[in-house]
């Protein structure tokens, strides 16, 4: 059964895009922040990972990327926008709209779609010998878009790199259900992902990420991109992605804003 029911829209072109805008000008005064798309503060492009962000503090967080639906249509414009909020040192909370700008048709008119979500991470174990922190994550869009997903992630430092940082790898097992497929069987899915994050630069690393393709996807969600750290924190991650929707890999722009401060986040050795 649907989460919620199926909306969709037909609105002026750019509704969407200016409501962005809003939202980064509203957020422009905050001061440090991270980029990705649907799982808050401390993710990859397309995948979780093990670290949460801490206590106390609330981060919002918007992304532009694209999907090649291969039926004809035009290219599908998703902007997914979030707010997070670390409750303890051990568990985060975080709410998802989600705009969407489609033709169903390569010739039909846009349309739009709007979902809402939400998303939980509690951490199960923290400060191991090896720095390797363990993470489960609870995920679920409703509307124009429905998915839920349950993923069990692990990241750990890998090695030091000799001037610029700590190379990092996340490894997780994910259990994907959609339920937006009109017309067609919808179905649950399991597989693997994976990730790692590389420094090559002052405040400049490169995130690369894949997974298994689920068996309701076009090909295997993929990720990869540059995030840059600013001296006050602000994270801009640039890149080409495919949540596993997409026919190929599209462009991706990710960025966040801290609304509030807590405790400075851990980071890996």
């Amino acid at each position: 059964m649907p989460l919620f029911r199926d909306r969709r829209h037909r609105r002026t072109p750019g509704v969407a895009a200016a409501g962005v805008c809003a939202l980064l000008l509203f957020a422009g005064a905050a001061g440090r922040a991270s980029a990705q798309t649907l799982y808050g503060a401390n993710g990859l492009f397309v995948h979780p990972t093990a670290y949460l962000q801490p206590k106390g503090t609330l981060n919002l967080n918007a992304s532009f990327f694209q999907v090649d639906p291969g039926n004809g249509g035009a290219l599908n414009n998703w902007i997914p926008m979030g707010v997070s909020y670390g409750v303890n040192e051990s568990f985060n909370v975080g709410v998802t709209y989600l705009a969407r700008r489609f033709r169903p048709t390569g010739s039909s008119p846009y349309e739009t779609g709007d979902s809402y979500g939400a998303f939980f991470r509690g951490q199960l174990s923290n400060g191991a010998r090896d720095g390797t922190q363990v993470a489960v994550n609870l995920s679920f869009l409703g509307g124009d878009v429905r998915q839920g997903a349950f993923q069990l992630v692990a990241s750990r430092p890998l090695s030091q790199t000799a001037r610029y940082g700590t190379v990092v790898g996340h490894a997780g097992l994910q259990l994907v259900r959609r339920d937006d497929r009109s017309g067609e069987d919808n179905d649950t899915s399991a597989g693997l992902f994976l990730g790692v994050e590389v420094p090559v630069y002052t405040r400049l690393s490169v995130v690369a990420e894949g997974a298994t393709k689920l068996s309701f996807d076009q090909k295997p969600a993929t990720g990869f991109g540059v995030k840059y750290t600013s001296k006050s924190g602000t994270n801009v991650g640039v890149g080409y992605i495919n949540p596993g929707r997409s026919r190929t890999n599209r462009f991706f722009f990710g960025i966040g804003f801290p609304l509030g401060e807590g405790r400075k986040p851990e980071t890996a050795p």
